[in-house]
This record gives structure tokens, C-alpha cells and sequence, in this order.
């Protein structure tokens, strides 16, 4: 390297990095606005089954729900899911693990919530399922 190439690299170098740095926590904004977004539709999907006057309202009640956000939500999962290792830190990449593990469980334990109720009612137990379904469908690009 010449001495006026290495002065421009070394003039350029913070700046190269600083652009690098803002593009991994744009990465990590939108990233932390999905899972943001995950937790509050699980979260209004859980309540919606647990505080119906009935587990058969309920569930009508959260499909309703997710068939309304499920677009938007699968959509946003579909380019969490494109993001590369490297685009994210590694906080965002642990809340992203243990977000989509946590709300899983929520919904997934919702069959176990209401076992009692579907096996004497296969009609609940068949919206159930597909409520469940649904909803890992949307969120699992």
C-alpha cells in the first residue's frame, strides 16, 4: 500500500465500520419489532381462550384473531427467518430463540389447558387443532 492509500483507508476505516455497526442494529430493530409482534399475538391469542365464557367461544374467538393477523405476522416471520447470523447480536439472536420456544409452548399448551373439555367434545378438539396448526404454520417460515 502507498502512504496516500493507507491514510485514505485509515481516514475511511471508522466510517466503514460505523456503517457496519448501524446496518447490524437495523437488522436487530427489526428483528426485535417481529418478535415484539409475536409475543403480543400469542399473548392476545392465550387470553382470548382462557378468559371466554366457554372453551368453545374461546377458541372460535383466538382463531378469529390470528385469521385477521396472520398475514401480517407470517409475513414478518418469513424475513425473520432470511436474516443471517451475522446481521443480528447475539442477544437479539438469544431473545429470538427463546421467543419463538416460549409462545410455541403457550399455544401448544393450550391442548393440555383444555384436555378435559375435547375429549368430550371432538368438535372443540378438532378447532383446537386447527387453531394450533394455524398458528404454527404462521409463524414457522
Amino acid at each position: 500500500m502507498t502512504n496516500r492509500t493507507s491514510a485514505t483507508f485509515r481516514l475511511l476505516a471508522p466510517v466503514l465500520l460505523g456503517a457496519i455497526a448501524l446496518t447490524g442494529c437495523k437488522k436487530d430493530d427489526q428483528a426485535n419489532a417481529t418478535l415484539d409482534l409475536l409475543d403480543e399475538t400469542t399473548a392476545e391469542l392465550v387470553k382470548k381462550v382462557k378468559t371466554a365464557e366457554s372453551p368453545k367461544k374461546g377458541v372460535a374467538d383466538a382463531q378469529a384473531y390470528l385469521d385477521e393477523h396472520k398475514g401480517d405476522l407470517k409475513t414478518k416471520m418469513v424475513a425473520l427467518g432470511e436474516l443471517r447470523g451475522f446481521e443480528l447480536s447475539d442477544d437479539t439472536t438469544a431473545r429470538m430463540e427463546k421467543s419463538l420456544t416460549d409462545n410455541v409452548v403457550k399455544v401448544q399448551s393450550l391442548q393440555l389447558d383444555l384436555m378435559s373439555a375435547t375429549l368430550s367434545d371432538k368438535s372443540l378438539d378438532a378447532d383446537l387443532t386447527k387453531l394450533t396448526d394455524s398458528y404454527t404454520n404462521a409463524i414457522m417460515p
